[in-house]
């Protein structure tokens, strides 16, 4: 064999070694191959099989408060109009939340939530009591709008909702969808992503595949999955018996050529380990692994929420005013009494209007805001003591706040820019109960008032619950006034002043701060027409 002096190589393998040796590099290579084209049309991304505890300090990653409108999960819990008691047991177990008192007034932390809610009948009976909490904890979104149309409430509409909230300012990494009848640990969803760059937690599709419509809304979906998923749609669907994403998945199975070069980005994850749809017991699910159970009654929800041990996260911040302000509450009425006078429209009509108008104005100056309806069903079973609510729910609520404005839902605040403080600087000292009386008020008027958190004024709510069944709340607050004229002392009466505090509907001005449309049979007619001036 001739060996060429000028050869750079120290050993020349004869041919046929050579020819071996290249077909075994062939075959390495194909495997290969084989192995990474197999990876990109399944993208099954495997996790730990276990973490560990994920019990202590649930925020300890949030460092203040988070104002740019990105959260790191976006939890998404359809739920039915009527389905009260499952969504109040969610909040209490998932976030702590277990009344308005310190209402969550923005999300703040790395965790957004809401509940989705089906589209309804609105003559059910429960609808009042919906609204009331709908107004209460701001944290529903409805889907009425598909009543009057071909669309179906359907896991496609739910993703392109989703698509919708960045022209409000929000954007996620990571989409929860759940069923009120399911329960998750967002603890430990936490900690099992903190080790996935961004780019692959945002293309994340992770559901139970092998389970039959199980990925309907129990399914972890990234933003960018979402978008890709929804932009090729057209290619994937086959079946309208079948949801998006799990015709997404089979796609991504079968030996099609990927749609686009997004789609080689997507990560499915078919998970029944850690995503639990059925089960003989309770007791088979592993308290180590588990993130979501599905598929829960109320009692079985609790059970499971305590066998794997579920801290609660929280959504956002104390409302805590800047240094050296007191802390404000702007409370009203969110009970709707029967449309005794028929009116049309109802003050149940406009509830979301008025509500959202003191919202936003507590949100304007960082107050709370807090809507109450619990102290005027406890005085339903007597109609005489029906308008003590107001005075029970600012006793309930003062011992939280510095200050407490109550506002009657038939009063609106047509000057935002008015703040509590600037109001009554000049007017109030630091140990004054304000109160007012209009032009044509024989009494004072209960619908708008404004309590500072004190001895003296729990003493004086005291006072006049005693004489609940004997007057009614106005009557009672003026009796008291004429009887001990100490109260004097301790009160900032705005006699007879008709735009400083409050005005009634037919003798208003642009700058006054509050008009009440009390004086009207019919108020929610007023409310509605003010609004559409807007």
């Amino acid at each position: 064999m001739y060996i060429s002096k000028e050869t750079k190589f120290d050993m020349i393998i004869p041919s046929e070694q050579r020819r071996y040796r290249l077909r075994i590099y062939i075959v390495i290579f194909t495997i290969i191959l084989i192995m990474i084209c197999s990876y990109y049309k399944s993208r099954n991304y495997y996790l730990p099989e276990s973490i560990g505890n994920d019990n202590t300090n649930s925020n300890k990653n949030d460092n203040g408060s988070n104002t740019s409108g990105h959260y790191k999960i976006m939890l998404l819990i359809t739920s039915q109009m009527e389905e009260y008691q499952y969504r109040k047991l969610l909040r209490s177990i998932l976030f702590g939340i277990n009344d308005n008192l310190e209402p969550c007034m923005k999300y703040d932390t790395n965790i957004y939530y809401k509940f989705l809610i089906h589209p309804y009948n609105a003559s059910n009976k429960m609808y009042k009591s919906f609204v009331s909490e709908s107004v209460e904890y701001n944290d529903m979104v409805e889907f009425q709008h598909l009543l009057n149309s071909n669309v179906n409430y359907t896991q496609e509409v739910v993703l392109n909702w989703t698509q919708s909230l960045k022209n409000t300012g929000i954007s996620f990494d990571l989409a929860v969808l759940l069923d009120n009848q399911s329960i998750m640990n967002l603890a430990r969803l936490k900690k099992l992503i903190s080790d996935i760059s961004p780019i692959q937690l945002q293309n994340v599709v992770w559901s139970r595949f092998d389970d039959s419509f199980a990925d309907d809304m129990f399914v972890i979906l990234g933003s960018k999955a979402i978008h890709t998923i929804l932009a090729n749609k057209d290619l994937i669907y086959k079946s309208d018996n079948q949801n998006i994403i799990a015709l997404a998945y089979l796609y991504a199975k079968s030996k099609h050529q990927p749609p686009s070069n997004s789609w080689n980005n997507l990560l499915f994850i078919n998970d029944n380990k850690r995503l639990i749809t059925h089960l003989e017991t309770l007791d088979q699910i592993p308290d180590k692994s588990t993130i979501m159970v599905r598929n829960l009654s109320l009692k079985e929800l609790i059970k499971v929420s305590i066998n794997l041990l579920i801290p609660p996260i929280s959504v956002c911040h104390p409302n805590t005013p800047p240094h050296g302000e007191p802390s404000i509450a702007v409370v009203t009425s969110s009970y709707f009494y029967d449309n005794i006078n028929n009116c049309s429209p109802s003050m149940l009509d406009v509830a979301y209007m008025s509500s959202e108008n003191k919202r936003i104005y507590a949100q304007k100056h960082g107050y709370a805001f807090i809507p109450r309806s619990l102290e005027f069903q406890q005085n339903t079973h007597n109609p005489n003591l029906k308008t003590w609510g107001r005075i029970d729910a600012v006793k309930k609520v003062l011992p939280y706040y510095d200050w407490v404005l109550w506002i009657d839902n038939d009063a609106i605040i047509i000057n935002q820019e008015v703040s509590i403080q600037e109001l009554f600087k000049n007017k109030s000292s630091a140990n004054n109960d304000n109160i007012s009386r209009s032009k044509k008020d024989l009494k004072f008027n209960a619908g708008v008032f404004l309590i500072k958190s004190s001895e003296w004024s729990f003493e004086f709510l005291k006072k006049m619950q005693e004489m609940k069944g004997l007057h009614n709340e106005q009557e009672s607050m003026w009796q008291l006034f004429n009887e001990y004229p100490s109260l004097k002392d301790h009160t900032l009466v705005l006699d007879h002043d008709d735009h400083t505090f409050t005005t009634f509907s037919d003798d208003w001005q642009n700058d006054d701060f509050i008009v009440h449309f009390a004086s009207n049979d019919c108020p929610a007619q007023f409310i509605l027409d003010y609004f559409k001036k807007e």
